[in-house]
């Protein structure tokens, strides 16, 4: 694998992990005899040619927030609240003028 030798920008130079495949592998990979090369080779060194992610979370990025649909006001549930608040308001109207 592929040291941490890096330059400024922290990743490791493309020349040097092509040297160390050429070094490990020789010049010529013969696919059709050993594919799984191809797949150790990725393993070995793909995460040093990813790109940074700016400090995303591990995953992706979280989901949107919701939408204005889901702070929707049921009206037939503001209205059984309506219903319950005036029921209330007789009970202590009731109460108070006795």
């Amino acid at each position: 694998m592929a040291k941490a030798k890096s330059g400024k920008s922290g990743k490791v130079s493309e020349d040097k992990i092509v040297r160390d495949v050429i070094k490990k592998y020789g010049d010529t990979i013969n696919l059709k005899k050993t594919p799984f090369v191809l797949i150790e080779i990725l393993r070995t060194h793909g995460t040093l040619l990813e790109p940074g992610d700016g400090g995303s979370p591990p995953g992706g990025t979280p989901p949107p927030p919701p939408g204005p649909a889901s702070r929707r006001i049921d009206n037939e549930l503001l209205l059984n609240e309506i219903l319950k608040l005036g029921r209330q308001i007789k009970s202590l109207q009731g109460k108070a003028a006795k």
